[in-house]
């Protein structure tokens, strides 16, 4: 679900899966990554998602974090 007014009323969104984890890009806040199982990212607030690939680690993945000195770094 996403809200656009603080909570006051609710919209469905596009994800296909049951994420429970946001987290938003600390250089824009329009990009955001959703976590586990796997990790989506959207780049439009939202609208639309991507499942990335997830790489060696396989099926997995926690929730996101940045690395604030370097926030190319994403750490799932």
């Amino acid at each position: 679900l996403k809200s656009t007014d603080g909570a006051a009323s609710w919209s469905t969104t596009p994800i296909k899966y049951d994420f429970t984890t946001l987290t938003f890009d600390p250089r824009n806040q329009g990009t955001v990554y959703a976590s586990p199982p796997g990790v989506a990212k959207s780049i439009d607030d939202g609208q639309t998602w991507v499942q990335l690939p997830l790489g060696p680690a396989g099926g997995y993945t926690g929730p996101i974090a940045f690395d604030m000195q370097n926030p190319d770094t994403i750490y799932a």
